[in-house]
């Protein structure tokens, strides 16, 4: 319920919710049940801006699937923590637990869908640290493994990535290859995710070249 809340923008609604969530998994004392709360109370309160708590809540997350040895969690806890710290601009500390995340995946034999959006996220944190070189193999891994999962949400946000560090390294040409495959897709599927940014980076590989 919380989920359809959030995809509706109803931020407070999914907080709520999640809140008694939490409350019922800990009366009946379910330790994957509370894990799972806090780091939807996390992503929450990250969704208000509210990134203090939003990192107890993450922090919590994590603590109660490592002392309970809860595996499936566990990346899932790791991985909202790095999304909280990239939001504090705290990168060095985003790309710890994006590394972790991406570890405990592997090590879980998590699914592909799972590992290609933790590689796109891990691929974001080195591209606001300015490391291009890794962020690009990060964004062409994840391409190859959305194309064989047929992924189309992560396939254009592989692509996007791409060509905006294409562009942010003065590749304009390949950049903008990128950049119009990822607006076509995005038109195609009515996603309108991060659409004008898009635009924006067209727009702005257009006035370079």
């Amino acid at each position: 319920l919380s989920w359809v809340y959030k995809r509706k923008g109803e931020i407070q609604k999914g907080l709520d919710v999640d809140i008694k969530g939490l409350r019922i998994m800990e009366e009946l004392n379910d330790h994957e049940g509370i894990a799972a709360a806090c780091e939807g109370i996390s992503d929450d309160l990250w969704r208000q801006g509210r990134l203090a708590e939003a990192l107890d809540y993450a922090k919590r997350s994590i603590q109660v699937c490592e002392e309970n040895g809860i595996q499936q969690q566990l990346p899932f806890s790791l991985f909202n923590a790095g999304a909280v710290y990239i939001a504090r601009e705290e990168l060095k500390e985003s790309l710890y637990y994006y590394n972790k995340a991406l570890e405990k995946a592997r090590e879980f034999n998590m699914p592909p869908t799972v590992i290609v959006r933790f590689r796109v996220s891990h691929g974001n944190a080195l591209k606001r640290l300015k490391q291009y070189t890794q962020a690009l193999r990060d964004y062409e891994t994840a391409l190859e493994m959305a194309k064989a999962a047929n992924y189309p949400q992560a396939i254009s946000a592989a692509t996007a990535n791409l060509g905006e560090v294409n562009l942010l390294t003065g590749n304009y040409k390949e950049a903008l290859g990128y950049q119009l495959e990822t607006v076509r897709l995005q038109e195609k599927d009515n996603d309108l995710t991060n659409l004008t940014e898009n635009y924006m980076h067209v727009s702005n590989i257009y006035e370079h070249l």
